[in-house]
């Protein structure tokens, strides 16, 4: 009897070490956003909650998505982004919008107390060929009353230089660095002196 169960403990050890699984590939390249210096300081009059942006799916993990002729969705193989997009797009945001203003740019998890938040979404942030897309939808909120302020739609296309992957990637990352531009801009004319609450 203890022989059998010494021999079902070494064929269980010993399929514990066998995986079935393929081995994740390793990426080639991560990609980000910023910092880029020639935006970065722009100064806010009010202080701002910058929530990560909602997303799809598809659109708010690691993976660089391109889509086919037919539409359907697929990932640049050996290109990722250095974390999810979302939230490189927040951080992004929120270098740009570290100048010496009256008003913050804060992080929901700072727990500090704000007068504005931004809520944003991403409905596209893909390839198609070699033009890479940036479609997001801004709202400024009053943080008290929770009501919508303002709201900027901004598409960005940006057409990469080549067709592989790292000039597709780093088309993607200038779609997406544009698209923050515009809604740190956004935020600067929402909130300068003539905003009242």
């Amino acid at each position: 009897m203890m022989r059998h169960i010494i021999t079902l403990v070494l064929v269980f050890s010993l399929g514990a070490c066998v995986s079935l699984l393929p081995e994740p590939e390793t990426p080639n390249a991560l990609y980000r956003f910023g910092p880029n210096d020639e935006i970065a300081g722009l100064a806010l009059s009010r202080s701002v909650i910058i929530r990560q942006p909602e997303a799809p799916r598809v659109l708010a993990g690691v993976e660089i998505a391109a889509r086919d002729e037919v539409g359907a969705v697929r990932v640049i193989k050996g290109a990722e982004w250095a974390d999810r997009a979302p939230r490189l797009l927040q951080l992004t945001l929120l270098d740009m919008l570290n100048g010496d203003g009256r008003g913050h740019a804060l992080l929901p998890e700072s727990g500090a107390l704000a007068d504005y938040q931004l809520t944003w979404r991403l409905s596209e942030f893909s390839l198609a060929g070699r033009t890479a897309t940036a479609s997001v939808e801004y709202v400024l909120i009053d943080a008290q009353t929770r009501k919508a302020i303002s709201q900027e739609t901004v598409s960005v296309d940006v057409e990469a230089r080549g067709s592989s992957a790292p000039e597709r990637a780093e088309a993607m990352a200038e779609a997406g660095r544009q698209a923050v531009e515009a809604g740190a801009r956004f935020l600067v004319d929402e909130l300068g002196p003539s905003v009242q609450n």
